[in-house]
């Protein structure tokens, strides 16, 4: 990755960034030290990238758990509640997890 100069960035530049230190586990000097970059610049993308992370869980979290729905299956429930009372049935469904089937009686001609 090389540098861009006027601190211009492409998002992809600052993607590749922040996996140097959340996927490869490289210390945010090193990452600096590589592509010659401010440690806080590197700290602020991964800051901005753990902040929408923790954005989307939280509404993740509020969406199948606080938000109740009116949807064919959920009847005013909350999607975890639908599912939490109906984990058995789809226990029960799940053809991977059934008895195999008997073979077909021959037939006599």
């Amino acid at each position: 990755m090389e540098r861009i100069p006027n601190g211009r960035y492409t998002k992809k530049f600052r993607e590749e960034a922040v996996k140097l230190v959340t996927e490869d586990r490289l210390s945010v000097p090193e990452v600096s030290r590589r592509l010659d970059l401010p440690k806080s610049t590197i700290m602020n993308w991964a800051r901005s990238l753990d902040e929408l992370q923790e954005d989307v869980g939280r509404w993740v979290m509020d969406y199948n758990t606080e938000r109740t729905h009116s949807g064919k299956y959920c009847y005013g429930k909350t999607p975890m509640q639908a599912f939490m009372e109906n984990k058995k049935l789809a226990l029960e469904k799940q053809l991977n997890q059934t008895e195999p089937t008997p073979a077909p009686f021959a037939r006599v001609t």
